[in-house]
Order: structure tokens, then sequence, then C-alpha cells
């Protein structure tokens, strides 16, 4: 014999946290390990052209997206099907299902719940919010990650094209110097096979020692100081723990010690970089006493910018003006430079 089971339960309205009109119901269902899910309302004050998200939630209070429900005219039905193993891909069963609650705008409208245990309403909303934008950041980050990966990938051929251009030009002069002074022997009639075996070590060995000029000059400690010296400020901040900060482009990140070089290809970065086409370098002063140079991407604070600073490694979000409230202002999410 097929076994079955059914779950019904009213479905009310809530307003300001409080329970007031019954108006629908939801039916689950289980039958040859299927889970059937029925939600039918019938809501006179329910706005039309409106989303609310549909979730179910657990004996723990953790909410479980559903589906988004968009009204039309107050009569609303929905028919889902999922595995009463992993509701909904949750990894919960159906026992440990307790209700059904509709939310919009950060409230939760519409409640049906099957078990008699006090329902803490806010951090339903609270954990199923954070899990909806997880998914979401998720999907942005993926696709912003593939761009940006295309840009670098870019970068890198341009890179490599200008060295080898580079090392072309550094060979042809040293070939046409050399070519130049056996030629001039041969004027002066002292061509021989021991003088240009001499004159080759001489621009081989001035070839060498060039080389080290051109990365003596470029040794990251300077050029880190040079940057910082020479490169356009930024206007002072009214938030004193950042100082003598300057715009630099992200090949420059090129100049900073190799152990940095990997920030070149942060997706975060990246992003940033071509979104406000600078990054800041400069220096800061934590609460300790203690100074840091730092790399920063300019960008505005919210959650959303912090959960996908945190995934790239850049935990710390320093505002360009002292505020108690962070969300909606400007400045800059940093990292060390080592």
């Amino acid at each position: 014999m097929t076994n079955y089971k059914r779950i019904v339960s009213y479905l009310y309205r809530y307003e300001n946290e409080e329970k007031t009109d019954n108006v629908g119901y939801v039916r689950v269902e289980l039958r040859d390990k299927q889970c059937r899910v029925f939600v039918g309302i019938r809501d006179y004050k329910m706005p039309t052209d409106s989303k609310y998200k549909l979730c179910m939630y657990s004996n723990n209070d953790e909410g479980i997206f559903v589906e988004n429900l968009y009204t039309k005219n107050g009569m609303e039905e929905l028919k889902l099907t999922t595995d009463p193993q992993n509701v909904f891909g949750s990894k919960k069963s159906v026992s440990d299902i307790e209700g059904v609650f509709l939310y919009r705008n950060g409230k939760i409208i519409y409640l049906s719940q099957w078990t008699d245990r006090t329902v803490d309403l806010e951090n339903l909303i609270t954990v199923e919010e954070e899990k909806d934008e997880y998914k979401n950041e998720k999907m942005l980050v993926e696709a912003e990650l593939k761009e940006d990966m295309q840009k670098i990938s870019e970068y890198e051929e341009e890179i490599n094209a200008q060295t080898k251009n580079i090392n072309n030009e550094s060979n042809q002069w040293a070939e046409n110097n050399i070519t130049e002074d056996i030629n001039k022997l041969q004027q002066d009639n002292t061509y021989s096979e021991d003088n240009i075996d001499n004159q080759k070590n001489i621009y081989s060995q001035e070839k060498i020692d060039s080389e080290k000029i051109i990365l003596k000059a470029i040794e990251p400690e300077k050029a880190l100081k040079n940057m910082l010296d020479t490169y356009p400020k930024l206007p002072a901040f009214d938030n004193n723990e950042l100082f003598n900060c300057v715009r630099i482009r992200l090949n420059d990140i090129g100049l900073l010690a190799m152990d940095n070089w990997r920030l070149g290809t942060n997706s975060f970065l990246v992003h940033g970089y071509y979104t406000y086409k600078y990054l800041m370098l400069g220096k800061v002063i934590f609460s300790d006493g203690k100074h840091a140079v730092v790399l920063g991407i300019p960008g505005m604070y919210s959650n959303k910018e912090k959960y996908l600073a945190n995934l790239f490694g850049f935990n710390q979000f320093v505002p360009v003006k002292k505020t108690m409230v962070k969300t909606g202002v400007f400045g800059y999410w940093i990292t060390n430079i080592v």
C-alpha cells in the first residue's frame, strides 16, 4: 500500500508581526517518495504586481527559499514538488519543516505553521535573506570573474608583447654597436679575431650591466617610495587612518614586490579598477599606532560589497570621512602590501 501523509494548515496575514486574518491555506502531501506543496491565497489587501518570496522554515528557524511569487489580483495559487529528504535543496527532510512564510520589503506578510512552537519572525527573514543574497552574489562574482579574466588575459598579452619588443630592441642595439665597432676596426687596419672577440665580450658585459641597472632601478622598495613620492596625490581624507595616498594604475602592481603580483589577477580588485579607473596606494595607521602600506580599491560600502571584498581578501573598509554609519559611504577596501 502506498504511504500517504498530508498536512493542512491555515495561512494568516501578519501586520506589525501580529496575526490578523485567515487568507488561505498550505497543504503538504507525501506520496511515493515525493513531496507536493500547495499554497492558496485569497486576500483583497494583497497589492497587485508585487513580488513576494515564498519560503519554508525548519525546526531551528532556518529559512528555506522556495520560489518568488508575483501577484496578479490577490487570488494566488502555487503547486510545487520537491524531494522529501532534501526539501528545496535545503538538506532538510519534511519532518524538519514547521511552516511556510511569504515576505516582502523585509517583512513577513503571510505565515502558516503546523506546530505550536513560538517562531522568531525577524530571524527567519535574516537567515533567508543572507542565503538568497549569497546565491545572487555568487552568480554576480562568477559573471564578473569571467569578464575580468578576459581583460586580464588581454592585459597579459599586451605586457608580453611589450616585453618582447624591449628584448628585440635591446638585442638590436647590441648588434648594431658591435657591427659599427668591427667596421671601425677594419677601417683602422686593426681588424683581428682577437679584437672582435674582445669587443663582443665588452658589449656582452655592458648588456649584462645595463640589465642589472634596470633591475636595480625598479627594486620594489625604491619603486614603492617613488610611487608614493611622485604619483598623483589623492585629496586628504577626513578620516585620519589613511594618509600619503596616491593614485596608481593596475599595471603599477608589477612594480611592487613579487608577492603582491597576485593582486593583479584578483577579480574584485580588477572590477573595482575598471569601475573607478584607478587604485589607491597609501599608508594607514591602526588603532595600536602601527603603520602599514596598503593597496585600496575605491567603492561604496554595502553588505553586498563587504561580502565580495572579504571573499577576495580585502577584509577592511576605510571610509574617507568619519562616520558612525558606513552604508552608502565612499571609501577604500584595503589589504596590506608585503
